[in-house]
């Protein structure tokens, strides 16, 4: 059903990767009323509130973003944004009991701002990286990439955040986690966000990679072009 000569497309089979790399911040998000609520013990309203500004800023972002990428090219679009993703991820990984409300914030806009900008101009690239007749072949397995990331980046990143609480606590795996010490569970969270910001960071070397090598390759076309005559 799916032709394995798209993948000889290295752009193409990149951006998949990039894809499904970023979707460990969605796993990683889920762990965030951990901290918040069962943590630091605010009120689950105002929780709501402080997790909705991730969205909020992927959806003011995710237009003027597509915009940029018809203008300056997807693949240095998508790098920006992978940038932001890992230095969201690598600030929430230095999380505290001490974190102001406003601290947080800080620390989580990058991540909404920088998958704001990654997702629209990466769909792009992948979409425009394969023959016309084959862009339902490439928009299914975008939607693979994306479901694939977040059914295997969340257990993953759970499993993360329930091994470091439970060894920074010495409880027994068979105790709930929400019954270990606070400090123990801001551990657990800010532990697993290193975790991604390394897998993030391995996305974003795709996505330089990507950048330099379609750089070279309109380099290549250009050199290759037929001098203009006019007769």
């Amino acid at each position: 059903m799916i032709e394995l000569e798209l993948f000889r497309n290295n752009l193409f089979t990149l951006s998949l990767l990039m894809g499904f790399f970023s979707f460990v911040l969605m796993g990683g998000f889920f762990l965030m009323p951990f901290y918040l609520q069962v943590a630091k013990g605010y009120a689950m309203q105002q929780v709501g509130f402080m997790m909705m500004i991730v969205p909020l800023l992927m959806g003011v972002v995710a237009p003027p973003s597509g915009w940029l990428s018809d203008q300056l090219g997807t693949r240095v679009i998508s790098l920006i944004g992978l940038l932001l993703m890992f230095a969201g991820a690598l600030s929430i990984s230095f999380l505290s009991m001490e974190t102001s409300v406003m601290g947080y914030l800080l620390r989580v806009a990058p991540m909404g701002i920088g998958m704001g900008i990654f997702f629209s101009p990466n769909n792009s690239a992948i979409m425009g990286s394969v023959p016309p007749q084959r862009l339902g072949v490439a928009s299914g397995l975008m939607a693979l990439s994306r479901n694939l990331g977040t059914t295997v980046w969340m257990p993953i990143m759970s499993a993360v955040f329930t091994a470091i609480v439970l060894s920074s606590s010495s409880m027994p795996s068979s105790n709930n986690v929400i019954d270990a010490p606070a400090q123990a569970l801001v551990k657990g969270v800010t532990g697993a966000y290193r975790i991604a910001a390394m897998i993030l960071l391995v996305s974003t070397i795709f996505a330089f990679i990507s950048f330099v090598a379609e750089k070279k390759k309109g380099r290549t076309e250009g050199n290759h072009r037929e001098p203009f005559s006019v007769k």
